[in-house]
């Protein structure tokens, strides 16, 4: 999934060198190509053999966008960009993720550092030798 960071890297350090990365993504596309094939339905083409695969490839670009699938025909010359469009989105997902889990120990870490200063021991009390009164009030008899 994330690559382990490297022993001498901080989380700060890594961070960096992450979005340094994702400033250098190129286009991105999201989705899957699919390739379809398809049959023409004339009874002499070559399409009508049970064998034939039919016509084709023709390539389907599908995303979904907000829970509908979304497809795009793409020209056959256009094949090779897409590919790699699609591979800087998936690379673009792999490094947010691997960019929250190095934040998320940055925060940790964080958070640990400032830890003993919030919550001094019992010794670094102020007046430790103080002492609690044991005695209560009466309650007062005013009823009579």
């Amino acid at each position: 999934m994330s690559t382990p960071l490297p022993a001498t890297d901080s989380p700060a350090a890594r961070r960096q060198q992450l979005l340094q990365q994702i400033a250098a993504l190129g286009d991105l596309r999201p989705g899957s190509l699919v390739a379809s094939y398809r049959k023409c339905g004339k009874p002499n083409c070559h399409c009508a053999a049970p064998d034939d695969p039919g016509h084709g490839p023709r390539w389907i670009l599908t995303h979904s966008v907000q829970g509908k699938t979304r497809t795009r025909s793409i020209p056959p010359d256009q094949l090779a960009a897409t590919r790699a469009q699609i591979a800087e989105c998936q690379r673009l997902r792999r490094l947010v993720a691997e960019l929250i889990e190095v934040s998320d120990q940055a925060c940790q870490a964080q958070l640990e550092a400032e830890q003993p200063a919030k919550h001094a021991p019992a010794a670094a009390k102020k007046n430790p030798a103080r002492r609690i009164s044991s005695r209560r009030s009466k309650p007062s008899s005013s009823a009579s």
